[in-house]
């Protein structure tokens, strides 16, 4: 059998077949997946549920939250057999001006939005309800009855060979995996495709691999790319949703429930989600995914938001023309205050503070990031710092 393919300029990419052959990978089992519309300007009904289905698959690793709403399922008796805390994506941030430009938008804030929550399936589930974040139950929905889609694993993950990879520890973690999640140690970085035809597929294969090899130039990605799995959904027919802004024309997005959707129909394993729009006109976006276009600074954009999709770094460039809250605290990898932060202690010298950090008077620490400008080839400490906890919590802890 033919496990692999191989593209003209030597990347491997495997069928889902081969990792659950050799116990990269656990057989895909039962998941829920919940659409959501919703309205954050309306407090007294800011959420309901569009569709519920069931399919095989496999249920990314949920960060964990200090507060937010809770979906949970309940047996028929009310006894809570599984439970999320999340919260509404509300926002995105686009890419940084290309060179000789200035930003020339906002973050866009959403007053409604449609998104989904992928959780494993629950034997003996009989209803789903969802309370605020002050407990109060604002959802109550049966699930019963649900059919189970007949879907089949079909993506494609690409064949490590890292400096860094220590095949024996790999095989022997990933036999650990839980049977509907994705294994808790490794992140899965899943990437679909929008508006590629079925002729396009070389292209788009090639186009992740552009990416992916980028990607890993970067530290923190570079030093634990064994902790990092790869995988590509092929998307010839489904329409994504993807458009520029009128507003921003460099911010691209897509609709995340249909992203979401397309990916658990090919039963694919993911932690986070990258799209890959086929389209000339520059533009990204970083939020509960990340977008990018396919052209020549595709590599640097998608690097960029991903930073704020996965990380949950901000823009180092200033996005407001006039100043922030000044609350003397370190927001991520900017800092509202008059230097030095604490926080930052043993990572900035003072002479590295430098103004302007999404807002004129905030502070980044460094002159040169990717989150500040495409041709920054790096991260700054402190944002490695901030992709390391994040890492952490996906994988355990450094390999």
């Amino acid at each position: 059998m033919s496990w692999a393919i191989q593209l003209e300029h030597g990347r491997r990419w495997q069928v889902p077949e081969r990792l659950i052959h050799d116990g990269q990978l656990s057989q895909p089992q039962p998941i829920l997946e919940i659409q959501f519309i919703s309205a954050v300007d309306q407090p007294s009904s800011p959420l309901r549920i569009q569709r519920l289905t069931l399919k095989h698959g496999y249920a990314p690793q949920p960060e964990p939250l200090d507060q937010g709403y809770r979906l949970s399922l309940h047996a028929a008796d009310g006894v809570m057999v599984s439970a999320l805390l999340f919260a509404i994506p509300d926002r995105v941030f686009d890419p940084p001006p290309e060179p000789g430009q200035v930003s020339d938008g906002r973050p866009v804030v959403f007053r409604a939005a449609q998104f989904s929550l992928t959780i494993p399936w629950k034997m003996g589930a009989a209803e789903l309800r969802v309370a605020d974040p002050e407990g109060i139950v604002i959802l109550a929905q049966s699930v019963q009855g649900l059919r189970l889609q007949d879907n089949a694993p079909h993506f494609r993950s690409r064949e490590h060979r890292s400096p860094y990879q220590m095949s024996r520890w790999w095989r022997q973690v990933d036999q650990r995996a839980e049977a509907s999640t994705t294994d808790g140690h490794t992140l899965d970085i899943t990437f679909v495709g929008d508006n590629y035809g079925a002729g396009d597929l070389a292209l788009f294969y090639h186009d992740a691999d552009r990416i992916i090899d980028h990607l890993l130039t970067y530290e923190p990605y570079a030093s634990r790319s064994a902790q990092l799995r790869f995988h590509l959904v092929d998307n010839t027919a489904v329409d994504l949703g993807c458009v520029h802004n009128p507003m921003n024309s460099r911010l691209l997005t897509c609709n995340n429930t249909t992203v979401m959707s397309t990916i658990n129909d090919m039963a694919a394993p993911y932690d986070k989600i990258v799209v890959l729009v086929k389209d000339r006109k520059y533009g990204g976006s970083g939020g509960t995914i990340a977008v990018s276009y396919n052209g020549r600074n595709a590599p640097e954009v998608a690097v960029h938001e991903f930073g704020h999709s996965f990380g949950g770094l901000l823009d180092e460039y200033n996005v407001y023309t006039s100043g922030g809250l000044l609350d003397n605290a370190a927001h991520a990898n900017c800092y509202a205050g008059a230097p030095p932060s604490s926080s930052w202690d043993g990572l900035v010298e003072v002479s590295g503070y430098t103004r302007g950090c999404r807002y004129p008077n905030w502070y980044r620490s460094s002159t040169c990031s990717i989150m500040l400008n495409l041709s920054c080839h790096s991260f700054n400490t402190v944002s490695q710092r901030q992709l390391e906890s994040k890492l952490d919590l996906f994988t355990g802890g450094p390999p």
